[in-house]
């Protein structure tokens, strides 16, 4: 492997995200142009404005709502893929576990103090 190659295998992997759920928050997320989250937006846009909100603020507090339901699903996702993963690690070191042997039982006297 070149120099080259493991200088750009160590900037892509200081530049990845943690895990594959995390988003940048520089870059909105594709998902803004889906019609079911902009009309959930809308409503509860509308709903906040009913209860009092200003136009803007209901803005806010819908995208706010909004992200919020995304970062708990996220977060689920996040918490089955560590649970896999855990998993995966038990499974793999049971078969160590029954290749260990008993140690032998000393005889005679047990030396304590």
């Amino acid at each position: 492997m070149s120099s080259v190659e493991i200088e750009f295998g160590l900037e892509n992997a200081a530049n990845a995200p943690a895990s594959r759920w995390e988003l940048p928050r520089e870059e909105p997320p594709n998902g803004l142009q889906n019609p079911a989250l902009v009309n959930m937006t809308k409503g509860a846009t509308a709903r906040l404005i009913a209860h009092g909100s200003s136009a803007t603020q209901a803005a806010a507090q819908a995208h706010g709502m909004v992200y919020t339901m995304i970062q708990r699903q996220v977060g689920m996702l996040a918490f089955i893929d560590n649970f896999k993963m855990l998993g995966v690690v038990f499974f793999a070191v049971i078969p160590f576990l029954l290749l260990m042997k008993k140690p032998r039982m000393m005889s005679g006297e047990v030396p304590v103090h």
